[in-house]
C-alpha cells in the first residue's frame, strides 16, 4: 500500500488504473489543501499545475488515481500535459511544447498531440522519452 507523495507519483505513472493508499495519505492530501471538487466518499487534489488525482474511499479501503498531469522530460527540455475526465477512460495527450524561447511544437511530436494511451509510461514510450517524477 502505498504511504507516501513520491511513491504515489511513481505508482500513479506507471499504471492507467488506481492505486491502494494508507488512510494517513488520503487524509494528508485533504488536508494539505482545499479540495477542488469533494463528493460525499471522494475528493479531487491539485496544487497550481500539478497533477490532478482523484481519491476516493470505498468502505475503510482507500484508493488514488490520476485524472490529469502536467509532464516534463528528464532533461527538463520538452513540456506535455495529459488529461483524461474518469479512471475508465484513457489518457489524452493535450499538448507538447519546448522550453526554448520559441515554445515550438518539435516535429517529432505533432503526430502524438490528441491521442490517446491507457497510461503516463505508454505515452513516455511512445515518444521515446522520460517523464520526471
Amino acid at each position: 500500500m502505498i504511504d507516501t507523495p513520491k511513491e504515489l507519483s511513481a505508482a500513479l505513472h506507471k499504471t492507467g488504473g488506481e492505486v491502494a493508499v494508507t488512510q494517513s495519505l488520503y487524509w494528508h492530501y485533504l488536508e494539505v489543501l482545499p479540495p477542488r471538487v469533494m463528493g460525499s466518499n471522494f475528493f479531487v487534489f491539485q496544487e497550481g499545475d500539478g497533477e490532478k488525482l482523484q481519491f476516493t474511499k470505498r468502505g475503510d479501503q482507500y484508493y488514488c488515481h490520476l485524472l490529469g498531469d502536467y509532464l516534463v522530460t528528464e532533461d527538463w527540455k520538452i513540456h506535455a500535459a495529459v488529461g483524461r475526465r474518469e479512471l475508465n477512460q484513457p489518457f489524452k495527450l493535450l499538448f507538447v511544447f519546448t522550453d526554448d524561447e520559441t515554445c515550438d511544437v518539435p516535429d517529432e511530436f505533432r503526430e502524438f498531440i490528441g491521442k490517446e494511451f491507457v497510461s503516463v509510461s505508454a505515452i513516455a514510450a511512445a515518444m521515446n522519452v522520460t517523464f520526471r517524477i
